[in-house]
């Protein structure tokens, strides 16, 4: 999978953990806006048809929050085993 044309990948950064299958890492986050918000959301509904009978059935504002690993995060070392 990737990223759609014209989707930035910069971002603040946010010190957070985000489980991986294999460890946690920090990472950036933020919400995508307007023209990009769009572009994800087409790119969404292309490979999960219902998100776009989600957004169809409400009027809210459905949050998105698109997240980038920063780097990983050590959780055991070495010295934890004694």
């Amino acid at each position: 999978m990737t990223i759609p044309t014209g989707i930035s990948t910069s971002a603040p950064l946010r010190i957070s953990t985000f489980r991986s299958p294999r460890r946690p890492f920090v990472q950036s986050w933020r919400e995508p806006e307007g023209v990009e918000r769009e572009k994800i959301w087409e790119f969404m509904v292309e490979i999960f048809p219902p998100y776009g009978q989600y957004r169809a059935s409400t009027t809210r504002h459905i949050p998105m929050t698109m997240m980038k690993p920063v780097e990983t995060i050590e959780v055991f070392r070495e010295s934890d085993n004694t």
